[in-house]
């Protein structure tokens, strides 16, 4: 199980996307779109960081399934936004792999 590093940061106060470099993901699996993070709102407004350790599989015709959520803090601030973005990652056909984790850092610029 290899654990990768994400982060998120808010363009502008007043936008709820996330600004971020592209994430690193295993060699192996690459995602064919684009990794989108969405900082929610009560947070950017509060000025809150924090992360999310996510597990995650892909079925064969590359969608995410069993999302989990291991660790975040503050706990439950970020989950849902880290779910939703894992969530809406695809992968290529027939690249199946289960335990994916990653870690996801939500910071303000």
């Amino acid at each position: 199980m290899k654990l990768k590093t994400l982060s998120a940061a808010a363009l502008l106060s007043s936008l709820l996307l996330g600004s971020y470099s592209t994430p690193s993901f295993a060699e192996e699996l690459e995602p064919v779109n684009d990794f989108r993070l969405e900082y929610p709102r009560r947070a950017l407004q509060r000025g809150i960081e924090g992360y999310v350790e996510i597990k995650y599989s892909v079925d064969d015709e590359g969608k995410v399934v069993d999302v989990e959520i291991l660790d975040s803090q503050p706990a439950k601030v970020f989950d849902k936004a880290a779910t939703k973005a894992v969530t809406r990652l695809k992968y290529p056909k027939g690249s199946a792999t289960s335990e994916i984790v990653k870690k996801i850092q939500f910071k303000l610029q």
